[in-house]
């Protein structure tokens, strides 16, 4: 009877530690049908998509009011656009991070005061290109068909074709609104701190879990690293100086650490093992999207273009944007249009593979093809005309005052009408009798504003 009753206790001691730590155990880790991406925005959603497109330019979103953000939108779309994803994190809260806006500058972004969350189970997302917790993102638009939208008190609602919209109580937080939603439906709750992301090497066996299976990719996010570098710095007693050091070791994006439910922290395998095994599990940042915007983003040409079109009330601002570009070397430029040509290339090479693997939709590759078309006609007749422009002795940029603002900005209107033929043109149905047009190819109002031979060249389609 007393072994009989000590065994009771012990499996009930047994049956508490299990509730009682479960929170961060494994059998709370992100599955495809326990996960729920949730893409925070200040932008209110419509329609029957979230779009892929506008990467903000610097204070885009720090408009004066809302009527002024609204305008800036409006004004943002009709820009070059520099990314094809849409982003989210996967269950929780986006933590509080830096984003660089130029080489010397950047912001603090903190989501926690966005007007909507829109919550998607991932089972329902397709072309999902990366599943990091923190940055999961998708190819192209994202149907809003199994969305549940959560709109902050007092913003306005969205205008969309879904059921589920829910407009928050006043005082309630939008973080802590997902996260009531995913306990209601005991679902996972995920946290990311990047305070939890460095790790001191003080043992043999630290240092075997994370440099003994170290790939390329992590080595190169050491000061640009080889694997061959590792390797042989494992040779010369690496591991021993390290650990005589206790040297911290900031983990790269796929060995990043999460707590589960309050839990204990979990490696990035331990907490999502089915899609690190069919994902990338990196970020925007150093994925082959992120190669492209990090070139168009470095891309002064492209970047004053589109500040001038988004924000003309910055008058002063403006006029010395044009002033510098003016005086700014041109083998920078040629520079930024050889790397801005070479990644849309390795761009290029991995969609296609996705694709070809049924990784991708047929429509996930078409909106592709149509975002690169379009990229390289603004690339084509903005910097790659300036650097034309230059070899002749002259430039876009050396207009004065107002006069050089309104020589961008117009000539920048001409090209996104090019543009808006574009999209007219693809959308308009296969047989139907072709309109007469002026003189010239589908960039022909883009090239009228050329001047140099080498700026009128059609731009490459791009096609994946």
């Amino acid at each position: 009877m007393l072994y009989r009753s000590l065994f009771l206790l012990i499996s009930f001691l047994y049956v508490v530690a299990a509730t009682s730590f479960g929170a961060g155990s494994a059998e709370d880790a992100l599955t495809p049908d326990t996960a729920v991406w949730v893409h925070y925005t200040r932008f209110k959603p419509r329609g029957t998509h979230l779009v892929a497109g506008s990467v903000p330019v610097i204070d885009l979103g720090n408009a004066p009011s809302k009527e002024a953000l609204a305008q800036r939108l409006a004004r943002a779309e009709a820009c070059l656009q520099l990314r094809h994803t849409v982003h989210g994190v996967l269950n929780g809260r986006v933590a509080s991070h830096e984003m660089a806006i130029s080489q010397k500058k950047s912001v603090q972004l903190d989501r926690a005061g966005y007007d909507y969350a829109v919550m998607i189970p991932f089972s329902k997302l397709e072309n999902v290109w990366d599943a990091h917790p923190q940055d999961t993102f998708v190819v192209g638009n994202v149907s809003l068909a199994d969305a549940t939208i959560l709109v902050a008190h007092g913003a306005d609602m969205p205008d969309v074709e879904v059921a589920n919209v829910v407009q928050l109580t006043a005082g309630k937080a939008m973080f802590d609104a997902v996260e009531e939603s995913l306990r209601a439906q005991n679902l996972p709750i995920v946290e990311f701190n990047w305070a939890d992301q460095t790790v001191r090497i003080t043992s043999q066996a630290l240092f075997d879990k994370y440099f003994s299976n170290m790939t390329e990719r992590q080595a190169a996010l050491m000061n640009g690293s080889t694997l061959a570098d590792i390797r042989r710095g494992i040779q010369s007693g690496m591991a021993q100086r390290m650990i005589q050091t206790n040297f911290e070791y900031a983990l790269p994006f796929d060995q990043h650490r999460f707590r589960v439910n309050d839990g204990p922290l979990h490696d990035l395998s331990e907490l999502m093992p089915a899609c690190t095994a069919r994902f990338d599990c990196w970020n925007h940042n150093t994925s082959v999207f992120g190669g492209v915007e990090k070139c168009v983003q470095k891309d002064i040409v492209l970047v004053a273009a589109r500040q001038i079109g988004t924000m003309p009330e910055r008058v002063a601002e403006n006029r010395t944007v044009v002033q510098h570009i003016s005086k700014f070397p041109t083998v920078v430029l040629q520079k930024y249009f050889a790397d801005e040509t070479e990644a849309m290339k390795a761009l290029k090479t991995a969609v296609k593979a996705r694709h070809a693997k049924g990784e991708l939709t047929d429509a996930a590759l078409a909106s592709f093809n149509a975002f690169i078309k379009e990229l390289n006609v603004w690339i084509a007749y903005l910097t790659k005309h300036e650097i034309g422009m230059r070899e002749k002795g002259k430039s876009l940029f050396s207009g004065k005052g107002d006069e050089g603002v309104r020589a961008v900005r117009s000539h920048a209107e001409r090209i996104w009408k090019t543009v808006q033929k574009m999209r007219a043109d693809a959308a308009a149905p296969k047989d139907a009798e072709p309109k007469a047009e002026p003189a010239g190819n589908a960039a022909s109002a883009a090239a009228a504003a050329a001047s140099s031979a080498n700026s009128g060249k059609k731009a490459d389609d791009g096609d994946a």
